[in-house]
């Protein structure tokens, strides 16, 4: 059990690294930058409110990674790939999951930054501000 507990896990970190980062050029560079989150919408029960207890910032380089944080606290950092024309978030740490992970940015226009999970279906966007 051990052992094949050791090759799983050795087959996803291995599978993790072959995942090449996609670096920002030309009009997608402006994805780069601070990002906070703002509000959601969607879902079963529709829009989630701001708290005081939930701020989300994203941090986007140009490089193609991210960092991922709630209030000071990093929940996770990765990289972006690209698939099917989306870029989508991808946790480069082999134990943990931050929320981010797997989405894809599905809408960006000037300051605004839109993040789901799935393009069509009941799922929630994350409405995303880009920091000044």
């Amino acid at each position: 059990m051990t052992k094949q507990l050791l090759l799983g896990m050795t087959c996803i970190f291995v599978c993790a690294l072959a995942c090449k980062k996609e670096k920002l050029t030309g009009d997608d560079k402006s994805i780069a930058g601070t990002w906070k989150w703002i509000y959601s919408t969607g879902g079963l029960f529709g829009g989630v409110p701001k708290d005081e207890s939930y701020h989300r910032t994203l941090i986007i380089k140009e490089k193609g990674k991210y960092q991922y944080f709630n209030n000071d606290k990093k929940l996770g950092h990765g990289i972006l790939i690209k698939n099917n024309g989306y870029y989508e978030f991808l946790n480069r740490e082999v134990i943990g999951n931050d929320d981010i992970s797997g989405q894809k940015i599905i809408r960006h226009f000037g300051d605004t930054l839109i993040i789901s999970r799935a393009i069509c279906c009941d799922h929630f966007d994350f409405v995303y501000v880009k920091e000044k």
